[in-house]
C-alpha cells in the first residue's frame, strides 16, 4: 500500500533506537527502510538528529561536561550522514527547539540536555551550541546537496507562540551564517466536537484555531522571505470514538485544505503524514484515535479520496 500511494518516507534516526549505549550504534532497522526506499523510488526525509525528545539515559543522566556533549553530538550527526547523506535528500537537523517568544520578542529555548552544551555568541544573536553546531556538522558531513531542516511543532497557526519563535529562529540562523535550508510544520491537528480544527498545543482556551486562510497567509509570509517549507508530520485526530460520518468529512476537509493550500504555495517543496493507517497510529502511546487516510483495516477513508480528488 505504501509503495503504491507515497513517494517519499520520512525514516526516523531517534537516539533512543539507534544509539543504545554511547559508542554504539544499531543502524540495522534504519538500513532496511533506506534499502526498501531505494528500491522503490521513494525519497527519504531523515528524522531527527537533534532533538530534546527520545533520548536514551545514557544522555539525559550521564552528567556530561560541554566538551563530552558536542562529541556525543558530533559523533551521531557524522555516522549518520556518513552513512546516509548521499541517499537521503532531507534531514530534520534540529527537532522541536523553541517554546515561543518572551515579552521581549526573544526566543524561549525548549529544556533539555542539550542546553549544557552552552551558548553560541554570534555577530547579534545568542543560540544554544546544539543548534548551531548540529546545523555545521551537518552541512561538512552531509555536503551541500543535503536540504538541512528546522521542524517544529503548533508553528502553522498565526498568532500561535510558536509560529513566530519558529521564523525568528530561522532568521538568526541565516544572519548569522549557519546553513539552514527550510522549516517544517509538523502539523498534528485536533477536529474539535464542533468542527472546529486546532494544532495539537491549541486545543487550550485563548488560542488561536486553525483556518485555511490563516495558514495561507502564513504561507505567504514564508514565500515573500524565500523560505523552503515541509509539511512533515500531518495528522488530523478524531478522539471521540467511534467517528461519525460527519466528523470523517470534516477530518476530509481538514486534509484536503492542507494539501490544497500546500500545493499553491511555490515554497512549500514537500508534504508528509504522520503514518497512514488508524491501525498503528500512535499505539504505543495508548492513543485511540481516527486520525490518518486509512482505517483500522487499510480501507481508505473519506480523508483519502478527498486528496485523491484534489491531486
Amino acid at each position: 500500500l505504501f509503495k503504491h500511494e507515497f513517494n517519499i518516507i520520512n525514516i526516523h534516526v531517534h537516539t533512543n533506537v539507534v544509539q543504545p549505549q554511547r559508542g554504539t550504534f544499531d543502524l540495522k532497522r534504519v538500513d532496511e527502510m533506506v534499502d526498501f526506499s531505494e528500491k522503490n523510488n521513494i525519497a527519504i526525509y531523515l528524522h531527527t538528529l537533534a532533538w530534546m525528545g527520545t533520548l536514551p539515559d545514557w544522555i539525559k543522566y550521564g552528567n556530561f561536561n560541554e566538551s563530552e556533549l558536542r562529541e556525543i553530538l558530533t559523533d551521531r550527526i557524522t555516522t549518520i550522514l556518513t552513512r546516509y547523506g548521499k541517499k537521503a535528500k532531507y534531514v530534520d537537523v534540529v527537532n522541536e527547539a523553541v517554546a515561543g517568544l518572551d515579552s521581549t520578542g526573544n526566543i524561549i529555548w525548549a529544556p533539555g540536555v542539550w542546553l549544557n552544551m552552552g551558548w553560541y555568541q554570534g555577530k547579534k544573536y545568542r543560540i544554544p551550541n546544539y543548534v548551531v553546531e548540529a546545523f555545521r556538522i551537518s552541512r561538512e558531513v552531509g555536503g551541500k546537496d543535503l536540504k538541512l531542516i528546522f521542524n517544529q511543532y503548533g508553528n502553522a497557526t498565526p498568532g500561535a507562540k510558536m509560529t513566530d519563535a519558529t521564523f525568528k529562529l530561522y532568521e538568526e540562523l541565516k544572519y548569522e551564517g549557519i546553513p539552514i535550508d527550510g522549516v517544517g510544520f509538523q502539523m498534528h491537528m485536533h477536529l474539535l466536537e464542533n468542527g472546529d480544527v486546532a494544532e495539537f498545543n491549541q486545543k487550550i482556551k485563548g488560542f488561536p484555531l486553525w483556518t485555511q486562510e490563516g495558514f495561507e497567509s502564513l504561507l505567504k509570509r514564508y514565500s515573500d522571505a524565500g523560505i523552503e517549507v515541509h509539511i512533515t508530520e500531518i495528522d488530523v485526530k478524531i478522539d471521540k470514538q467511534p467517528a461519525t460520518a460527519e466528523q470523517l468529512d470534516q477530518q476530509a476537509t481538514a486534509y484536503s485544505q492542507i494539501l490544497e493550500s500546500a500545493i499553491k504555495c511555490p515554497s512549500v517543496k514537500t508534504i508528509k503524514y504522520f503514518g497512514f493507517t488508524d491501525k498503528t497510529f500512535l499505539k504505543s502511546r495508548g492513543y485511540n484515535v481516527t486520525a490518518t487516510m486509512f482505517d483500522m483495516n487499510f480501507d481508505p477513508k473519506p480523508a483519502y479520496w478527498s486528496l485523491v480528488e484534489l491531486l
